[in-house]
């Protein structure tokens, strides 16, 4: 996984505990998730000695963020996952006057020689909007946990990854309803 957020990427390989309860229980997805690809699918980092996620400069993200600044659901499934041996996630979230969004990207390659960007062929990409007010954090870690679960919906089958975008329900970014007491009391 590629971000440009360094709290997010901390947040997803356990190095900072999230004090967030809503924050966490989309995490927990996540981390399911990644549990089940090593155990179903013997997945790794790239290498021994590497984590399975890092920070990278916005530079490096350009995809991802483009993806999200579009504020606005649209799916696009490029080729299966079938014969793909290594995985690349970006992902980045987007808080702006124009609107609040997130989007991710994942790549695939069957062989690594150099890891240059010939070696990488897209596999789909996704952007979607958020309601209004939403914190930065929440638009970041969205696209994060989404892109997971797409994987290992796609390591599935196609047809089941076909579906994910459908059925994913975003994070309620909706303000809490405030409470009022005005004639609740009888005086």
């Amino acid at each position: 996984m590629l971000r440009d957020s360094a709290l997010i990427i901390h947040w997803a390989t356990f190095l900072r505990k999230c004090q967030y309860a809503v924050y966490d229980s989309r995490l927990s997805v996540a981390h399911h998730t990644i549990a089940m690809l090593v155990e179903a699918h013997d997945a790794l980092p790239r290498h021994c000695s590497a984590e399975w996620a890092r920070h990278v400069y916005r530079e490096l993200n350009a995809g991802a963020n483009e993806l999200a600044n579009r504020h606005c659901f649209k799916y696009q499934q490029y080729c299966s996952v079938d014969g793909f041996r290594y995985f690349r996630i970006y992902f980045d979230g987007s808080v702006s006057d124009g609107g609040v969004g997130g989007g991710w990207v994942l790549y695939g390659s069957r062989h690594l020689t150099t890891d240059a960007p010939e070696d990488w062929s897209k596999i789909a990409d996704l952007s979607f909007g958020l309601r209004g007010g939403a914190a930065v954090a929440a638009t970041e870690l969205e696209p994060c946990v989404w892109v997971i679960v797409y994987l290992g919906d796609a390591l599935q089958g196609p047809a089941t990854a076909n579906f994910n975008p459908e059925l994913w329900q975003p994070i309620d970014t909706s303000p809490p309803p405030i409470l009022s007491l005005a004639g609740m009391l009888d005086v």
